[in-house]
């Protein structure tokens, strides 16, 4: 399958909700949209609404991104049908109700296996066909307020580490592990850290996406001849949407606004790569 001119656009997480509208959005000007999501059904369904809507260049391929072989299957055939991506919006996540029997304990590690490692693992799979990109290649990590500094406001040591210009994705991954141990003891409360998987993992992805975006814009990428890849995480708001029990004041399609944004604009626009983003604009994190 070949493509014709324009960004081959990857959206997770994409057959309802903010997804599906992040993918509305960016469709008509990508060569090829692809809607990726777990449930082969429910993607395809929506992928097949999307083209009968006019959107022709919207294609559905599986993606679930809390299993390493569905990544690496979904990475092969971009690989084998485009051979390079240039938009990738990191969407998919989960969160536990808070009428949901699971105890807290096992809650952190199915939470940060989707919103934070499967997350890393698809960047870093990703990055290769990126970096091949014929325009400026861009990631944008769909976070949340949730994940904001001020939950670690009982641990100033470690606030200050994890927002610190000198943190390692080494150090990162070592905290995660950490904070996932110290759930699964009982003493994550007595250690300093908030009582949010949820919250915890949009923060360590925002993280991420700044160490990630210091390496790339900072760590000598150009000079190695290589593409720098952008990067930037952002709020989308409270909205209706199934994750929120559909309790949010904001429709879907008012939070894809921002992921979108950043997508299409922010690196033309001068956005802050690593930057924290809410309304389309930076918001202190």
């Amino acid at each position: 399958m070949s493509a014709s001119p324009g960004p081959i656009t990857i959206v997770t997480g994409s057959n309802k909700g903010i997804g599906l509208e992040i993918l509305k959005k960016l469709a008509p000007t990508s060569s090829v949209a692809i809607l990726a999501a777990r449930n082969p059904s429910l993607g395809e369904q929506a992928a097949q609404e999307l083209r009968d809507h006019g959107l022709e260049n919207v294609i559905y391929r599986p993606l679930d991104v809390s299993s390493a072989e569905s990544i690496e299957h979904f990475v092969d055939e971009i690989q084998k049908d485009f051979g390079r991506a240039d938009i990738l919006v990191n969407n998919a996540g989960i969160a536990f109700k808070g009428r949901d029997p699971t105890p807290f304990r096992d809650q952190a590690a199915p939470t940060f296996k989707t919103n934070f490692w499967g997350t890393v693992e698809l960047i870093d799979a990703m990055t290769p066909l990126l970096r091949k990109s014929t325009g400026c290649p861009c990631i944008v990590n769909v976070a949340s307020q949730s994940g904001r500094l001020g939950i670690l406001d009982t641990d100033r040591g470690k606030q200050a580490e994890i927002s610190s210009p000198t943190l390692t994705r080494d150090r990162l991954f070592e905290l995660v592990r950490q904070f996932e141990h110290d759930v699964k003891t009982g003493t994550h409360a007595e250690k300093g850290w908030p009582n949010t998987c949820y919250g915890m993992s949009k923060l360590a992805l925002i993280a991420f996406g700044r160490v990630f975006a210091r390496n790339e814009m900072e760590g000598g990428t150009e000079k190695e001849g290589k593409t720098s890849i952008w990067l930037a995480s952002c709020c989308p708001g409270w909205c209706d949407t199934d994750m929120s029990s559909h309790s949010g004041p904001r429709t879907a399609e008012h939070g894809a606004r921002t992921p979108a944004w950043l997508a299409m604009e922010g690196r033309k626009q001068g956005a802050t790569a690593g930057g924290f983003f809410y309304d389309e604009k930076e918001i202190q994190w």
